[in-house]
C-alpha cells in the first residue's frame, strides 16, 4: 500500500481529540486503540482511493445506483436479443412493448422508495458525509448496548472513508 500524504493529514484531522473519552470522529471503545482506528480508516481510504470502477461496484454488497435512464436503457439493451449466445432475434415487426412495461412496473415495485443519493462529485458531500459520520459515531458512543455501537461504528467508519473520497473528487455543484 502506498503513503498519500494528503489523505493522511485529511484522517488525522478528523480524528482530533475532543477530550481525554472520546474523538470526534465518535470513537470511544474502551479497551480498543484510537491509533488502530485511525489506521484502519486511512488503510481503507487509500483502497478505496485505488479501486477500480468495476471494483466499486462489486464492493458494495447493499446498494447500486443507477441514473433512472441509464438503468432503463441498459435494461431495454439486456431484455432485447441480439445478444451473444441468443437464440432467437426479434425483427421490426415485434412489439417491444410489452417488455417495455413489465421492465418499468418490476424496476417501480423493487425501487427504494426512502432513498437519496449524493455523490461524491459534489462539492457539499464532503462535510454533509463527515457530519453524517459523526452523528452516528456520538449515538454509537453513548448507545448502551455494545453490539449495537459497534455495528454503528462500522456504518460511520464507512460514511467518514465516503466523506473522505468526497472531499478529493467533489468538485460540482450539485443538480437536481
Amino acid at each position: 500500500m502506498e503513503y498519500d500524504r494528503e489523505l493522511f493529514v485529511q484522517v488525522i484531522v478528523y480524528h482530533w481529540r475532543k477530550d481525554s473519552a472520546s474523538c470526534a470522529c465518535g470513537w470511544s471503545v474502551l479497551g480498543a486503540s484510537h491509533a488502530e482506528h485511525i489506521a484502519d480508516v486511512y488503510e481503507a481510504s487509500i483502497k478505496a482511493r485505488h479501486k477500480e470502477p468495476y471494483m466499486d461496484f462489486v464492493d458494495d454488497e447493499k446498494y447500486i445506483v443507477f441514473k433512472r435512464s441509464e438503468f432503463f436503457k441498459l435494461m431495454g439493451e439486456l431484455a432485447l436479443p441480439p445478444w451473444e449466445g441468443a437464440r432467437v432475434s426479434y425483427g421490426l415487426d415485434e412489439d417491444c412493448a410489452p417488455i417495455a412495461e413489465n421492465i418499468r412496473s418490476r424496476a417501480k415495485d423493487v425501487a427504494l422508495k426512502d432513498a437519496v443519493v449524493i455523490r461524491r462529485q459534489d462539492k457539499f458531500a464532503s462535510p454533509c458525509l463527515l457530519t453524517y459520520a459523526a452523528m452516528i459515531g456520538m449515538v454509537a458512543e453513548h448507545h448502551p448496548n455494545r453490539a449495537v455501537a459497534e455495528e454503528l461504528l462500522a456504518v460511520a467508519d464507512y460514511f467518514h472513508q465516503q466523506g473522505v473520497l468526497a472531499g478529493e473528487e467533489g468538485t460540482k455543484l450539485p443538480t437536481v
